[in-house]
Order: structure tokens, then C-alpha cells, then sequence
């Protein structure tokens, strides 16, 4: 039944999110995000975006139907109606299986505060000058706290903010 809804455009129900490398989502570049069929076989329907090169097989129980939309364009349309929710990181697209059709948001990645504070007392003899010399180099002393740094200013000199990610589970269905 597949076969010849080969090399057609459809939009995904539900549709696919797009997530950063640290699993917050990214608003799609477009609105309609238009996926193409690219085969079917006896393992299932290989899927891609043309726009960026993602692709992924899904097997023949990750889809629920195809509805016809046409043609448009000299290209035929329509819109697939997923048993899963297909996350698309990196390179990777992964799934995860949700009710006919409702999309199933990612997890929310866990947001950890870490602060530092760099000093010239842990090492008594280095000097001042190599000191504002390397963190310049290594790029830990913002742009404008560069110009002007004293020696009294180094001894309790700089406090930052570091957000690191990280997931606590995979979400679930509600």
C-alpha cells in the first residue's frame, strides 16, 4: 500500500522536534517541516528532510496511515500519521512511541549551576603579569575586565556562572 506513495511529501503527525546538543528544543526553521519518502521495503518506510539530510527507517507498526493531499507542485502530497515521536539531535533521529498521532514532548533537561572563583593565592609565586597574560590566551577573563586589572584586583577577582545539562529520564506518556 506504501509502494506508491514513493517519492512524496508529507508532513508528519505528529510532527518531529528539533533539539540543540543539550536537548532543548529549536524552533523549526519553517513552519510546514515537509518529509519525503524516499523507499519502501519489506523492513519499512525510510523517511528524510530534504532540507537537512536526516533520515530514518520506520517500520510498517510505526505508522498508523497515510492520507492523501494531492498533487502539488508535480510533487505528490500528503500526511503521515505516526505511532511515534521522532526527535531529531545532531545527526541523530530517535523515537519514541506515543498515541496515534499526539505529539509527546522531549524531557526538560535538568539545568545545573556551577561556580568557580579564579585567585593568584593559589599559586604564590606566579606573577601577576603571566597570570593576565594566560587567562587572556585561554579567553577566562572577559573582554572587559582586561584592560586595567591590578594585582588587588586578581587576590578575589572573578565569580561566573556555568550552566551545564543534563537529562534526568526519557519523557513519558502522560
Amino acid at each position: 500500500m506504501m509502494k506508491k506513495n514513493v517519492h512524496a511529501h508529507v508532513l508528519l503527525q505528529p510532527q518531529a522536534y528539533r533539539l540543540d546538543q543539550n536537548g532543548f528544543v529549536v524552533k523549526p526553521a519553517v513552519d510546514d517541516d515537509w518529509w519525503l519518502i524516499q523507499s519502501v521495503t519489506d523492513d519499512g518506510v525510510t523517511i528524510s528532510d530534504p532540507r537537512t539530510g536526516h533520515f530514518r527507517l520506520l517500520g510498517y507498526d510505526h505508522i498508523q496511515k497515510f492520507t492523501s493531499d494531492g498533487i502539488k507542485n508535480g510533487a505528490r502530497r500528503g500526511f503521515v500519521t505516526l505511532l511515534v515521536q521522532l526527535y531529531v539531535q545532531g545527526i541523530d533521529v530517535r523515537i519514541l512511541p506515543t498515541r496515534p498521532g499526539e505529539p509527546l514532548p522531549p524531557s526538560q533537561p535538568k539545568v545545573v549551576e556551577k561556580r568557580w572563583r579564579l585567585t593568584t593565592q593559589a599559586s604564590p609565586g606566579f606573577k601577576h603579569a603571566s597570570w593576565r597574560r594566560a587567562m587572556k590566551l585561554v579567553g577566562l577573563v572577559p573582554r572587559r575586565y582586561r584592560r586595567g586589572l591590578r594585582l588587588k584586583d586578581t587576590r578575589s577577582f572573578w565569580s561566573q556562572t556555568h550552566k551545564e545539562c543534563s537529562h534526568d529520564s526519557e519523557p513519558t506518556m502522560a
